[in-house]
């Protein structure tokens, strides 16, 4: 960790806590950039760094550096336990790839769907900038077989996260011939650790659409409904390019299509395949799964298709343990003024199957035509459980449809699940789904918004509708764009204010774009401006969740006891505060109430007591030990199961207690960092004497003054 402070302007020494623990004593915060020389393993979640003044002191600080990572960038992401996506929407210039859109996949503690990662060579050589860069070596659309356009961001139109469905939509600007070009894709959770993934892909514009997809390392590829052809000479040996049979690989054309060889070809496709990856877990990471088991992606693909190719990609040769090739699919459609959408369902697993049968359904209008193909899909996806998932997704949210004469839907997205008689939904951006009547979304207008820079920021809004602020919590502000940026915030929470208006929290997340110019350094460009328009769209999960096999998943991933036990501590003494380290957490202002609770049966647990939240205390005069063992477990509010973690705790020895403090740490509304609130200095150290020990020093005491008594005496005789 290393602490940057603005040269000058930073003196004195402090006592630096992590989670209540100190790390080191008495840092000099006079230098421009402060190291640490104690270290403290850190998990992975947030933390709590709190400073004690030692001396007279004044602190900046421009940066805190914890790891290389700390950056934000264009990315839309889902997470649970096990499964993950995310869509890549940011810069695609510079040292970016042209991969807007791109899908990432993750399962199993592996990328399913990797990068070809680091180039052979930082420079314009042919492999770099014709094949790694490209758009086609990327999981992503390419149009007219050309690279897709400079883009700084796209824009996101919708995003969601619970633990039924987790949802991104992303549009992008990245060919002059499509007035189209986004993908929306969904992560619904299966049963308790496993999910799946539906991906609907629309482009309009252009005459050639190519849809390319590639899976980790394979010891095979396997496929069902195509009938592929080997591209081959007459002794049966591949031959050309997917470019070209004619030409070699690695020739240089305008389409970078020459980098795939060994390939194979279905030039008259049905309209359903199934490819599947049988996996290798390259770097070891799936911690024994795949040895064990296998691994497996499986996508199937819906559409009316020209060709659909299989074809080896490879990634760069001089770097350690990549795989000497992975095996592409490419769908491909042609024809004038194109309209596309390819969409697949995709899952990954090792011993159990998540998905067993999917096929896309019948949507009708309400009065009973077929709905337009392009603007709405549904699919029908039948799980091991036996539960049967309607999926629909529909860019026009004003008309309702009718999927597979089972239910009525109108809005963006949503699905309908069946397990025997119980039915569940999901509603996002919707305004009904079967029975359930739905507020789509909240619109507004931009009242103020926070224009300093600092951690805590907020947007107000002008409600256009009423609307349960409860309901806003992690869901997406979406404005207007005044700088070709994409001005949308995460909700951390919201509240009512008296006159009606609405005030958003965004944590962390500034509202400022720019200076005002280069010259200019105390005025500011914003992304969002008041009295412009904005929109949250809302989401209904309506049906009883226990029947429908929710992931037991938690964020915690660690709880930390601030102090140990201090030598003296006795009935009543407080040991320490307790931490949750939460990898979800994304401001010190998130108001989250962790509960905490303590085990009693186990271990040394019936010593202790945890009161008033996460103070935990002794409640019985401790035995003659050096170490105790507790199980604690921890909350939150948003969590399906509580985290649980078995905790050794240690006995202090005389020099540590002579030293020991308890600190209570609280938030300030403005602060910076948490800051000491109340400190209870060490006490001094009592001799635990016994009373045995004053009889015999008073004996001894008698006995020497009788002693010296009967010396005088004798003494005196003797004079006499």
């Amino acid at each position: 960790m290393v602490f940057g402070c603005p040269e000058n302007n930073s003196n004195g020494s402090y006592n630096v806590y992590i989670d209540g623990k100190m790390l080191q004593s008495k840092v000099d915060f006079s230098a421009k950039a402060v190291y640490f020389y104690k270290t403290a393993p850190l998990t992975k979640g947030y933390h709590y760094l709190s400073l004690e003044a030692t001396s007279e002191s004044e602190l900046q600080f421009t940066t805190i550096l914890l790891n290389k990572n700390s950056q934000s960038t264009g990315i839309s992401s889902a997470k649970n336990p096990e499964f993950s996506f995310a869509v890549y929407y940011g810069r695609n210039t510079g040292h970016g790839h042209r991969d807007t859109l791109n899908l990432h996949l993750f399962a199993f503690n592996i990328s399913l769907a990797p990068d070809l990662g680091y180039p052979e060579y930082a420079d314009s050589v042919d492999m770099h900038r014709r094949w790694v860069s490209t758009t086609i070596s990327h999981n992503t659309v390419i149009v007219n077989d050309t690279e897709q356009l400079k883009s700084v961001i796209g824009k996101t139109e919708h995003y969601d996260k619970n633990a039924y469905v987790q949802l991104s939509d992303i549009s992008a600007n990245v060919y002059d011939e499509t007035s189209e070009y986004r993908r929306t894709t969904a992560m619904i959770t299966a049963n308790d650790s496993l999910a799946y993934y539906v991906d609907f892909f629309r482009v309009t514009g252009g005459s050639s659409h190519i849809y390319s997809f590639h899976g980790g390392e394979a010891e095979s590829v396997e496929t069902e409904g195509l009938n592929l052809k080997k591209q081959a000479d007459e002794s049966g040996n591949y031959i050309g390019t997917y470019e070209s049979p004619y030409l070699d690989w690695g020739t240089v054309t305008d389409s970078r299509m020459a980098w795939f060889k060994n390939v194979d070809r279905d030039a008259d496709p049905g309209n359903t395949f199934k490819v599947v990856w049988n996996l290798v877990d390259t770097y070891d990471m799936s911690k024994g799964i795949s040895e064990k088991h296998g691994l497996k992606m499986e996508m199937t693909m819906f559409g009316d298709f020209t060709e659909v190719a299989l074809a080896d990609g490879i990634p760069p040769r001089n770097k350690v343990n990549n795989p000497s090739s992975v095996r592409y699919m490419m769908a491909k459609k042609t024809g004038r003024n194109l309209s596309s959408l390819f969409t697949s369902v995709i899952q990954a697993y090792s011993d159990q199957i998540i998905v067993v049968d999917s096929e896309p359904v019948k949507v009708t209008t309400e009065n009973g035509k077929n709905a337009d193909a392009h603007k709405v899909a549904a699919l029908k996806v039948t799980l091991s459980t036996g539960r049967v998932d309607y999926i629909i997704n529909s860019t026009d949210n004003s008309t309702t449809y009718t999927v597979d004469g089972l239910f009525d839907f109108c809005g963006f997205f949503g699905v309908y699940s069946v397990l025997g008689d119980k039915v569940m939904t999901y509603a996002h951006d919707a305004t009904l789904i079967g029975k359930n009547t739905v507020q789509n979304r909240v619109n507004g207008t931009i009242v103020s918004l926070t224009k300093k820079l600092q951690l805590e920021n907020t947007i107000v809004i002008k409600p256009a509708n009423d609307v349960d602020v409860s309901q806003l919590t992690h869901k997406i502000l979406s404005g207007n764009s005044l700088n070709g940026q994409n001005p949308v915030y995460e909700i951390i929470s919201a509240k009512k204010l008296e006159d009606g208006n609405i005030e958003l929290n965004i944590g962390s997340v500034s509202l400022i774009n720019s200076y005002a110019s280069a010259t200019d350094t105390k005025n500011y460009v914003y992304n969002l401006k008041e009295g412009d328009t904005c929109y949250i769209p809302l989401t209904l999960v309506a049906g009883k969740s226990d029947a429908f096999f929710f992931p037991l998943y938690t964020s915690i991933n660690a709880i930390i006891l601030s102090h140990d036990i201090s030598r003296n501590a006795k009935k009543d003494s407080l040991v320490g505060f307790l931490y949750a380290v939460d990898t979800q957490r994304t401001s010190a202002f998130d108001e989250i109430a962790y509960t905490f609770s303590l085990d009693e049966s186990f271990g040394d647990g019936s010593l202790f007591e945890i009161r008033n939240g996460n103070e935990l205390y002794l409640v019985k005069d401790l035995p003659d030990s050096t170490t105790y063992l507790l199980r604690l477990t921890a909350q939150s509010p948003e969590d399906t199961i509580a985290y649980t973690e078995e905790k050794s705790i240690h006995r202090m020895g005389r020099s540590e207690s002579e030293t020991h403090s308890i600190y209570s740490f609280r938030l300030k509304p403005n602060g910076i960092v948490p800051v000491q609130d109340s400190v209870n200095p060490p006490q001094e150290e009592k001799d635990n004497f016994n009373p045995l020990w004053y009889f015999i020093l008073a004996s001894g005491v008698v006995l020497i003054i009788a002693g010296a008594a009967v010396f005088w005496i004798i003494k005196k005789k003797k004079k006499a």
